[in-house]
């Protein structure tokens, strides 16, 4: 008997030692990811809804050892793209990320639709860390150092890299890479709202040749392009994962560090899927109730009825949805010579009758209409660019005014008729250019996200657009309503 207590006795003094001597070389944490979640805080064909993964991200906090051993990381393009979101003016966003305890904040391109100054204002009622390099705001910082089990973790944060910063996005990252670095953190995380390999047409800081040319870094964090990855390694020695879109998943990342010989040995991640009758979280429910509310309503009241239905048609500019965000922006706008519609039309066939979801599916973000001076001259080169791009349902669409007789001395611009198109032409040729004077000035009516070259796409519009001689105007007026008057008339 004796002999057995001995034996149990310095097993159990065996095993303790050993786990003495495995938790002294390694440490573990969790890092948890969303991007593009755009507030879809409620469940729909696609996603379970923010409120939904909001339970399971809570439910993975705790069994990982909860907050002292996670590390909690959102992506950006947060605050907006559903009707709660533009019904709260960003609010409901703000809320979500609070209730759940975020860490970090890395603001994307749309975290500013509202307009800066509200994104400022939401920026102060956050309870984390807003970071990014080359978006400044009172509260931004451009990196944070963060202690979970015991490990140094650095968080550098790198706004959407297309927009215009001086320093570059790259100038920036270079030197604090370099602080950061000296730092000598025991992980290092870039959380970037860019994906990998998106569009090597234009400069921009590509996470991938960061990874490169900065091999320091243990784990990058990407956004912006809707894409979900698990994870995989680029550089050579970095990891990068991407946690989807619209909050149908989020990324769980591990990450195990060797204290002995003082680096990250390992990092592991899968995307983690709510199940399909998870229930929302009940504190997040709470804070956004009102908003719930406004949405579930406003998506069910009638606009106005169309004569007939229209399909979707996305590889044809010219398609009748096409054609109705310009008659609605002429009639808005009468004094306009043609409407240059923005790329990237939605997937959506309309009923007869329209209602507030409707009108929100087809312009869910919050652009605004422009004005500005073309001559001829520059209306052949924004065509000529159109021609170039590969894919018809991120092309333009030039529409003279139908409401306005030709101009003096001029006939009006009319769309090329099939029989006249030569091989290798489609629908997207929208203006039949020998009609147009090259020395005439014309007043166009477009979007603000057009007038930006749509996400830098076109670099000729944008050149033209930011021209002193354009004098380009932001009339306040957000495309959704001007549609939504059209609409109801």
């Amino acid at each position: 008997m004796i002999k057995q207590i001995f034996i149990i006795l310095s097993l159990v003094i065996s095993l303790y030692g050993f786990a003495g001597d495995v938790g002294s070389k390694m440490r573990q944490v969790t890092i948890i990811q969303t991007t593009d979640i755009h507030s879809h805080l409620l469940p729909d064909a696609e996603s379970p809804g923010w409120l939904a993964l909001a339970t399971t991200v809570r439910k993975k906090i705790e069994d990982a050892g909860g907050k002292d051993s996670c590390l909690l990381i959102d992506c950006g393009d947060t605050i907006q793209g559903s009707i709660s979101a533009t019904l709260s003016g960003g609010m409901a966003g703000i809320i979500m990320l609070n209730s759940l305890g975020y860490d970090a904040w890395i603001p994307g391109n749309h975290e500013t639709d509202f307009g800066f100054k509200r994104f400022v204002e939401l920026a102060k009622d956050f309870k984390g860390d807003i970071i990014s390099l080359n978006l400044s705001t009172g509260k931004t910082v451009p990196g944070k150092i963060y202690t979970r089990n015991g490990l140094k973790i650095a968080v550098v944060g790198i706004t959407y890299s297309y927009m215009d910063s001086n320093p570059s996005p790259a100038e920036l990252f270079e030197k604090a890479a370099g602080e950061i670095t000296a730092m000598k953190p025991d992980i290092f995380i870039l959380a970037i709202h860019n994906g990998l390999s998106f569009r090597k047409d234009n400069d921009n800081l590509d996470p991938a040749s960061i990874a490169r040319t900065y091999p320091q870094i243990d784990l990058v964090l990407g956004g912006h392009t809707h894409v979900e990855n698990p994870g995989e390694k680029i550089g050579s020695s970095s990891w990068f994962v991407q946690s989807g879109e619209h909050a149908q998943c989020f990324a769980e990342i591990t990450v195990i560090f060797n204290e002995k010989e003082r680096k990250v040995g390992k990092i592991t991640s899968n995307l983690v899927f709510p199940e399909k009758d998870t229930k929302p979280d009940a504190k997040c429910l709470a804070g956004v109730s009102e908003w719930i509310k406004m949405e579930k309503a406003y998506s069910k009241k009638k606009i106005g009825t169309l004569k007939q239905p229209i399909n979707s048609d996305l590889e044809n500019p010219a398609s009748p949805l096409n054609v109705l965000f310009c008659k609605a922006l002429a009639t808005e706008f009468p004094a306009t010579d043609a409407v240059l519609t923005s790329a990237m039309s939605p997937e959506k066939s309309l009923d007869q009758v329209i209602t507030g979801q409707d009108l929100f599916d087809l312009a869910p973000y919050e652009d605004t209409v422009c004005i500005m001076k073309v001559t001829g001259r520059e209306i052949r080169k924004i065509m000529q660019e159109q021609k170039k791009h590969k894919t018809n349902s991120e092309k333009l669409l030039f529409k003279w005014n139908p409401n306005l007789p030709d101009p003096p001395g001029e006939k009006t611009a009319k769309e090329v008729p099939e029989s006249k198109k030569t091989e290798g032409e489609n629908s997207s040729d929208l203006l039949d250019s020998g009609k147009l004077d090259d020395n005439n000035v014309y007043i166009v009516a477009l979007s603000s996200y057009a007038a930006s070259g749509c996400g830098f796409r076109f670099k000729i519009l944008r050149k033209i657009a930011k021209s002193q001689k354009a004098e380009l105007k932001d009339t306040g007026t957000c495309v959704r309503d001007a549609l939504e008057k059209y609409l109801k008339k």
